[in-house]
């Protein structure tokens, strides 16, 4: 198979897996803003973005060293996968002991706290079952996982509609999705472990394998943590100044957001490996490479961004029902994220590969500061709307000095008539 029709497979399939880990969550979040309250889709949001959070701290970035690593040479997938899965069962149960020190002292119902603390046990298991994914994603064979993570979904989206349907508390229908996540990575692991390429695997603590790849990934930490800020944070605090139910009808528009960025984290998982065999191969295959996919991404994302903008208020009242109309004015604005994360798939792969993650961290700092400042300007006047203008405008802080840093450096492609190009190319197709 080429290498073009390989990326678009495998952005396929690790978009219905990408969905699948969430769709469960993302349906009976919809169920819950129709059928309840406007307060119960807050709080609902609220254990969803706690368990983002937490979940990116757990993963340390260790998922794109083992990508980078196990792309170059299949022989050391047993090695890096072994010497992983310790380290992140250790940093799951830290985290969440972390949070449940600190659930107290947050300005929370009795109901939400506990909501957020049974949702987020499920980092244990989905830091877990990243790595196996992880594995698949660099051997550009994602098959198996997908049809796993399709499978759980709609576990989820059916046992939790039942529940709703019985009238069952939110704090059910979290249990329901930490078992399913639980039984996501059992299987998971059960395919993975039958693969050749790990025979090397050994569960032997590597005290020195640790420490070298905590210090390689501590850049990739610092931008998931800053990247946290911008795509998770928001909904949190948006909740520090205004009450549930304005957080419930953020949510509605940031679900949408959620999963066209399903689109370019795809994409992102199927060219990863991909760049990472590029990059050492020369700099006419990286070109190649860089230069199709920077075009395919935008031309791509354009129309996506201009439609969901432009029909934002149907979109909301077609899904979540009434009671959500200033959803879709959120929604318009917030869905240019989409458009500017396209812009940042390859360029942040990119850095990765040629190891500059201190330089994206760098960057990612810069875009962390605008967005923290604009939103404590812009939340207290405007409340979600505010919220959606601080994420847009402080992207760029991170896109530009990163697109402009790739192709001053690593990989300049010339920009000269490739949307005349990019165009022709896609009527072909």
């Amino acid at each position: 198979m080429s290498t073009t029709r390989l990326v678009i497979q495998n952005s396929f399939l690790n978009f219905i897996a990408s969905v699948s880990q969430r769709i469960g969550q993302t349906i009976i979040f919809i169920l819950v803003a129709r059928l309840l309250t406007a307060e119960s889709a807050g709080a609902l949001k609220l254990a969803n973005t706690y368990t983002s959070i937490l979940l990116t701290f757990s993963l340390w970035g260790l998922d794109h060293i083992l990508i980078r690593e196990v792309a170059k040479d299949r022989e050391t997938a047993g090695r890096y996968l072994g010497g992983f899965l310790g380290l992140r069962v250790i940093l799951a149960i830290l985290l969440w002991c972390g949070l449940v020190l600190l659930m107290p002292i947050l300005p929370y119902t009795s109901e939400s706290k506990r909501l957020i603390l049974i949702m987020t046990a499920s980092i244990i298991p989905g830091s877990i079952s990243n790595l196996y994914q992880s594995i698949w994603v660099a051997l550009e064979d994602v098959k198996p996982t997908s049809a796993v993570f399709l499978f759980f979904s709609l576990v989820r989206v059916g046992a939790g509609t039942w529940l709703l349907w019985r009238g069952e508390p939110l704090t059910a229908m979290a249990y329901l999705f930490l078992l399913a996540t639980t039984a996501e990575m059992s299987a998971n692991a059960w395919l993975t472990h039958r693969r050749p390429e790990l025979s090397t695997f050994s569960w032997r603590p590597d005290l020195p394998f640790w420490i070298e790849n905590l210090k390689i990934a501590a850049p990739l930490i610092a931008v998931s943590f800053i990247l946290i800020v911008e795509y998770q944070f928001d909904a949190v605090i948006l909740s520090l100044f205004r009450p549930e139910d304005e957080v419930g009808v953020y949510g509605t528009a940031a679900t949408i957001l959620a999963l066209l960025l399903f689109l370019t984290r795809s994409y992102q998982l199927a060219i990863f490996p991909v760049l990472s065999r590029a990059y050492h191969s020369g700099q006419a295959s990286l070109q190649n490479v860089y230069g199709k996919s920077m075009k395919y991404l935008l031309l791509g994302a354009l129309p996506i961004t201009l439609l969901v903008s432009l029909w934002s208020g149907y979109i909301i009242r077609s899904i979540f029902g009434p009671g959500y109309e200033e959803a879709g004015k959120i929604l318009s604005v917030l869905v240019w994220a989409f458009y500017i994360s396209a812009l940042n798939v390859c360029s942040s792969r990119l850095l990765i590969v040629a190891n500059r993650q201190r330089l994206m961290a760098t960057f990612a700092f810069m875009s962390m500061g605008g967005n923290l400042l604009l939103s404590l300007w812009l939340v207290p006047r405007f409340g979600g709307i505010g919220t959606a203008w601080a994420r847009v405008l402080a992207m760029p802080l991170y896109s530009i000095p990163t697109l402009y840093y790739v192709q001053r450096y690593i990989c300049p492609i010339s920009w000269r008539g490739w949307w005349r190009v990019g165009l022709s190319r896609l009527k072909e197709l």
